[in-house]
């Protein structure tokens, strides 16, 4: 087992963020690791686009979970809700959070309107559909 804190753990989550921005989880963990490593850093810093930029970046972490168990917890606690290989075997689970999902406005309201109606003898029914990663959990939660 890797250990979490190593540079080449950290490296891999830095990678695995990096690519799996199209989905709204990705988004979810790119707006998480960049506000741990500015809180980390204590500045901005730039995310990384090229490998010796993700190794600068990996650095920082790396120094600051070793400084400080309290980031070494939190960043071990990010690290393993980010898949960084294969494909996660095990029961289909909610997310954890809808705070992060964007882009529900219209879908929102037309659920609101459908909650919102009288009943007059029709059940009130609501289809979602997507792909993987795409929001429909989070929407119905």
């Amino acid at each position: 087992m890797l250990d979490p804190l190593s540079m080449a753990a950290i490296t891999a989550v830095l990678g695995a963020v990096g690519s799996g921005m199209a989905s709204e989880t990705g988004k979810w963990a790119w707006e998480t690791e960049g506000g741990l490593v500015r809180r980390m850093a204590g500045r901005e810093v730039v995310a990384p686009a090229r490998p010796e930029d993700r190794e600068a970046v990996a650095r920082i972490i790396h120094d600051n979970v070793h400084g400080d168990p309290e980031l070494g917890r939190t960043w071990s606690s990010f690290a393993r809700s980010v898949q960084t290989t294969g494909v996660t075997i095990g029961r289909p689970r909610l997310p954890a959070s809808v705070r992060f999902f964007t882009d529900r406005d219209a879908s929102m309201k037309l659920l609101d309107r459908e909650a919102g109606r009288k009943p007059d003898g029709r059940p009130r029914v609501a289809l979602l559909h997507g792909g993987d990663s795409m929001g429909t959990s989070a929407l119905a939660v």
